[in-house]
C-alpha cells in the first residue's frame, strides 16, 4: 500500500540531521497523518470483515469518506513536499 511504503522515507527525513527543522515538522506532520489514514483503512478493513451483509450496506457510506480522505492526502502530497527545502 502506498501508506505504508511512505513511512520509511518519512522517518529518515526526521532523522536526518541535513533536514531542516520546518521541514521535519512537514514531515512529522505527514507522518502523522498518513499513519492515522493507514489504520483507518486498516480498522474499516477488519470492521467490513467481521459484519453480517446488511451492517456493510450501512458502513459503505463511512467507507467512501475514509478512502476519499485517504486519497485527497495522497493526491496533495506531492505539492506539500514541493514546499519544502528538499526540492529547491
Amino acid at each position: 500500500m502506498v501508506l505504508e511504503r511512505m513511512l520509511p522515507t518519512f522517518n529518515r527525513s526526521l532523522s536526518n540531521d541535513q533536514v531542516i527543522p520546518a521541514d521535519k515538522n512537514l514531515f512529522r506532520a505527514l507522518k502523522a497523518e498518513a499513519e492515522n489514514h493507514l489504520h483507518n483503512l486498516t480498522q474499516v478493513k477488519q470492521d467490513l470483515q467481521s459484519m453480517d451483509p446488511d451492517e456493510k450496506t450501512m458502513a459503505i457510506e463511512l467507507c467512501t469518506k475514509i478512502f476519499k480522505q485517504t486519497l485527497t492526502f495522497v493526491s496533495e502530497f506531492e505539492s506539500r513536499v514541493k514546499t519544502t527545502s528538499l526540492l529547491s
